[in-house]
């Protein structure tokens, strides 16, 4: 890998005016409205106010209308968007001035991929040459025509409703009403007859719905908030929001067709398709004096899409909702059926002119597209700056109509929620003033194909209320107001022109961004490996962190510099350093550790993460739940889970396999940890698809590439944004289903129903009932509900992985040092002759199971590096360390430094017995940390590990196999684990002494 070097001093202007450029870069657009005099919520840096959408877009709508009136302003990532409910303003935008200024949508033109020359996106005179070639197409005597042809589709719809209402079974409008709407489409539009509702893997019917999958939170749609003038370079990259293969099939699919039509082979019925044809051929469209040119192969093909697109999802939607308004209002469908049968008697075929004349069925879905318009939302960019009713709308500004809660106005419409057909009756349609009900939009760019979709909806209803009613079920839900399956999409407009400077300025900017931090070490005159830009040093961690910290140690020495992306890290290995940032100043300077606050989610408020006096609280509380005596009333609960250990072990041996460690120190650690913790038994050993077990696992999976935290690496101030979005390092359902748990607990103990165990979880509960715990003269507040769910969460994690993988080396390291445990069996037979029941002190007492241990978390320590950050410059041994430095010591690398240990890749327990004790220092041994943030259940955790590993050993012996690694490679990804899962063979000791004499055993 190649290292870019260190900027010049002579750098340092352009970088400071870089982090200024930076901050003013995501605040830059944020003043227009304000300048305007236009209210609105307040926007995020880069994201303006889209995270507010989460919300759904409707109901975002809903309440900036109800906060501030019919004019206000919000930021679509950077774009301005003045939103309008007066109709003043509403006639000018979307007529008066369509063609002046307004002429043209919003559009990511770049992201719009093969569609570019649709008429949905067509802009300016493309839009209008396409528009009038294909008008003609929608006359009412071309409806007319194609009346027949939907009457064909809509008996197949009849057939397919009937034969499930013949099965008494509840129905999926959709399921039906797309088909209807597909086949429609597709028949009047190329004269394709897809049969789509016996046919539903048609590709045509799949490829739809998978370009109708939007998310508003698409990645790619995210980086262009961000970064809008990347567009370009994605347009270049042909990133498109529609599938590449999605497209590819449909143009495919019509130039195949259209190919046909070319050489004669066509159909002698006149469809879209051969309109649009025949405006190739001569048969062009004459606007005024003009004539328009015809459209090209690709406009033909890409019209023939939108067509699709837009007829399948929007008619097949709005007949799901009409069925549904009609359902939840039997009166309004009563009425309607009676109206039919006084037009069509005895299901008498429906007739065109008789169908058009129908006034309630007019009422009724009108009320419908009310409640539901087809665009929930209008938008026009303004083309120039121009001045309505006194407010300046700046270019490039999008003004956007907020049709549904337009629709919902209660000043314009009364029981505005309510469905109410004769709204729209005769008498009172005179008075509705038409810019206020817009469903199909307004003006010459309303949707072109709005009395094509009205006809093959009335169709399609009259006949179904001729023979059947729809009515609700249990599984009908209650409409809410259409979020989030709205398929809206909101498209960012290019960069204006005004912006290239700035662009350009910053392009060059975020290049010198990625060198601004790397030269804090060289100040403090620290070695360490030369950074990347934005990375840092984090790219060395794809070796491994362990491996990492020793090449380091290797080649710089006991103190050393690296860069976590943009974070200095000064890592050390001194003793004296190690001593007063763990212990001296850990309450003054160096109280907390790193931590990403905004991505711990839900854990925020958990020990681990808890900071100052937050931190000091739930230690004190936690504190009395490891003392002594209550872990000597545990041992009991142990003993039961390692019986279970034993159990399940003898049931593997006796079938003489290998065993993986793991998959049985793993379900200990969780029954001790829950049963002691929340009085829970699991017995995970026999249930091993608990989702207790299996969440926990889900937890524990940290990959250090993670794109989440890669981001946060490289943009630190995404860091607030990320936490308001609720993104988190840990996933939320594994999260929600532990606090769901936890909290129902929690809820039986307060109500009454508690055990008559004393547990970890109790002890917190006590502590919010008058059982505080005083610390000096302060009495500490106890704990909240969701500390007490944080710190039971954190017990879980913690318990579960780190006992279990301590474990699984200590059998690891006795099976590779066989005179090591030969020599440990003779201690525990000494201690508990003839398999003698555990006993809490003896097992205190021994000191060789001490050594074995020990030494095994010498080689293996829980805590692979120790961090804390300094709250505030400080010098120490004549290095000054800046305020928010992290002060990183090296557990694993310290652990194996040849100089502090002898042979230190060797397993010699014999280094921690009491003759060597004393001299070992205790700051170059720290397998569960130092100072007052070490490792709380550190001694918890040797107590079960110690039970469990004497209780093995007095009836097995631990033996290496051939699916054994030596030496075991370890996992680079975060947490200390073997990369591979250690396998080893478990064999029944079959020569036990029977002595009765208890000695203490020297080494």
């Amino acid at each position: 890998m190649s290292f870019l070097p260190y900027f010049s001093a002579e750098t340092w202007t352009l970088l400071a005016l870089l982090i200024t450029l930076i901050l003013v870069y995501g605040y830059w657009p944020y003043g227009v409205f304000t300048k305007m005099g236009v209210p609105g919520p307040k926007p995020l840096p880069y994201f303006g106010t889209m995270m507010e959408y989460r919300k759904g877009i409707t109901n975002f709508d809903t309440e900036c209308f109800q906060k501030y009136g019919r004019i206000w302003g919000i930021y679509d990532g950077r774009q301005p968007v003045l939103c309008i409910m007066d109709k003043s303003m509403i006639k000018t935008v979307l007529i008066k001035e369509c063609y002046n200024i307004f002429t043209n949508r919003r559009n990511f033109m770049f992201l719009s991929g093969e569609m570019f020359d649709a008429v949905s996106v067509a802009e300016d005179d493309t839009w209008r040459r396409i528009r009038s070639v294909l008008s003609p197409s929608f006359t009412s005597g071309r409806l007319k025509e194609m009346f027949c042809n939907m009457k064909q589709h809509s008996a197949n719809l009849l057939n397919g409703m009937k034969k499930q209402a013949d099965k008494d079974q509840t129905i999926e409008v959709k399921e039906f009403f797309g088909p209807y709407s597909m086949d429609v489409v597709t028949s009047t539009s190329f004269s394709v007859d897809i049969d789509s509702l016996n046919n539903p893997s048609d590709p045509f019917v799949s490829n739809v719905k998978k370009i109708l999958k939007f998310d508003l939170f698409n990645p790619l749609f995210l980086l262009i908030l961000l970064f809008p003038f990347i567009g370009p370079i994605l347009e270049k990259m042909k990133f498109t929001f529609a599938p590449t293969a999605v497209m590819d099939f449909f143009y495919a699919s019509l130039a195949k067709i259209k190919s046909g039509r070319d050489t004669g082979n066509s159909t002698n019925r006149v469809d879209f398709l051969q309109l649009m044809i025949d405006s190739q051929k001569g048969s062009d469209t004459k606007t005024g004096e003009e004539q328009t040119k015809g459209l090209t192969d690709h406009e033909i093909l890409s019209q023939a899409i939108i067509f699709i697109f837009a007829g399948y999802e929007t008619s097949s939607s709005t007949m799901s909702f009409l069925a549904y308004n009609l359902a939840t209002n039997p009166h309004v469908m009563t009425k309607l059926q009676e109206e039919i049968d006084t037009v069509f008697p005895n299901k008498a075929p429906i007739q065109y002119e008789a169908l058009m004349q129908m006034d309630y069925l007019d009422c009724v879905l009108n009320e419908s597209l009310r409640l539901y318009p087809i665009a929930p939302r209008l938008e026009r960019v303004a083309k120039k700056t121009v001045e309505i009713n006194g407010i300046v709308i700046p270019k490039d500004c999008v003004v956007m109509v907020p049709t549904w809660t337009l629709h919902r106005d209660p000043e314009i419409w009364s029981d505005p929620e309510e469905f109410k057909p004769e709204r729209f009756s005769k008498e009172n349609k005179e008075s509705i003033d038409p810019y206020t009900y817009m469903p199909f939009g307004a003006g010459p760019r309303n949707c072109i194909g709005m009395r094509f979709a009205l006809i093959m909806i009335k169709l399609a209803m009259v006949e179904i209320l001729q023979s059947f009613t729809f009515s609700v079920c249990d599984e009908t839900e209650k409409q809410r107001g259409g979020e989030p399956e709205e398929k809206m999409m909101s498209f960012l407009p290019y960069f204006s022109a005004e912006t290239w400077t700035l662009l350009a300025l910053l392009i060059t900017l975020i290049l010198v961004y990625g060198y601004w931090p790397y030269g804090v070490f060289t100040k403090m005159g620290v070695p360490g490996p030369k950074p990347l830009p934005y990375f840092g040093t984090m790219m060395e961690y794809r070796k491994g962190f362990t491996n990492f910290d020793t090449e380091c140690f290797q080649k710089y020495g006991r103190i050393w510099g690296i860069y976590d992306g943009r974070q200095p890290v000064l890592c050390i290995m001194d003793q004296s350093l190690i001593k007063t940032v763990l212990i001296k100043e850990c309450y003054n300077i160096f109280t907390n550790r790193r931590n990403f606050m905004f991505l711990n989610g839900e854990l925020f408020d958990a020990l681990s993460f808890a900071e100052d006096d937050t931190w000091r609280r739930i230690r004190s509380v936690l504190s009395p739940s490891f003392t002594s005596g209550r872990l000597k009333e545990m041992f009991v609960i142990m003993k039961q889970h390692s019986a279970n250990l034993l159990n399940g072990m003898k049931k593997q041996a006796d079938k003489d396999q290998t065993i993986e460690v793991k998959e049985f120190f793993g379900p200990y650690s969780m029954d001790v940890v829950t049963s002691t913790a929340f009085s829970v038994d699991i017995d995970s050993l026999n249930n091993p698809s608990d989702p207790f077990v299996s969440n926990v696992k889900k937890m524990i999976k940290f990959d250090m590439f993670n794109p989440l935290l890669l981001l946060v690496v490289l943009f630190p101030f995404t860091g607030p944004i990320l936490e308001k979005m609720k993104f988190s390092f840990f996933p939320s359902a594994v999260t929600d289903f532990f606090y769901a748990s936890l909290a129902k607990i929690k809820s039986g103990r307060d109500t009454g129903n508690s055990t008559s165990r004393v547990d970890f979880l109790q002890l917190m509960i006590d502590s919010q009932k008058g059982n505080d715990t005083k610390t000096g003269e302060e009495q500490t507040k106890g704990l909240t509900d969701h500390e007490i769910l944080s710190q039971a969460m954190i017990f879980i994690f913690g318990g579960y992985e780190t006992s279990s993988t301590t474990m699984s080396f200590l059998a690891y390291n006795l099976a590779t040092n066989p005179h090591t445990m030969t020599k440990l069996q003779e201690e525990i037979d000494t201690v508990f002759p003839n398999k003698a029941p555990i006993q809490y002190e003896a097992l205190m007492q021994m000191d060789y199971l001490d050594c074995v241990l020990n030494e095994s978390l010498r080689l293996y320590p829980v805590m692979l590096r120790l961090e804390r950050v300094a709250k505030k410059t400080v010098e120490i041994n004549g290095i000054v360390i800046p305020k928010d430095c992290v002060v990183l010591v090296p557990t694993w690398t310290l652990h194996r430094d040849p100089e502090i240990w002898s042979d230190p890749e060797e397993f010699k327990p014999e280094r921690f017995s009491k003759e060597n004790k004393e001299s070992i220092d205790p700051y170059t041994y720290m397998p569960f940390g130092a100072g007052p943030r070490n490792c709380i259940g550190m001694r918890f955790a040797l107590i079960m590990i110690k039970l469990a590993m004497v209780e093995i050993l007095q009836s097995f012996t631990f033996s290496v196999c051939d699916e054994t690694e030596i030496p075991l490679e370890m996992d680079i990804q975060g947490m200390l684990m073997p990369k591979r899962p250690i396998k080893l063979r478990l064999e029944p000791r079959s020569n036990i002494p029977s002595n009765t004499t208890t000695t203490s055993l020297k080494s």
